[in-house]
């Protein structure tokens, strides 16, 4: 079965999903730091955004953790908070 297709839209397009989280991609390292660390310089700010994305993939990565130890949701459910 295809999850792109057309059936999983029908399954799932009355599906409410309330409270689906913040969307922190950009803002993990910016809420977790304090503002003086944030364009003291090039480096460093480059630095910070590398760190932000290796966050992001981890939290991600808990989430299909999530998702396969649970037994309700289907393997490729991807609206977990």
């Amino acid at each position: 079965m295809l999850y792109d297709g057309l059936y999983w839209k029908l399954r799932t397009r009355k599906d409410k999903m309330l409270h689906l989280g913040f969307n922190y991609k950009d803002e993990i390292m910016s809420r977790t730091l304090s503002s003086r660390m944030f364009n003291t310089n090039e480096t460093f700010t480059t630095f910070i955004k590398y760190i932000n994305d290796i966050m992001y993939q981890l939290v991600e990565s808990v989430k299909n953790i999530k998702t396969f130890a649970n037994i309700a949701t289907h393997k490729h459910e991807k609206r977990l908070n």
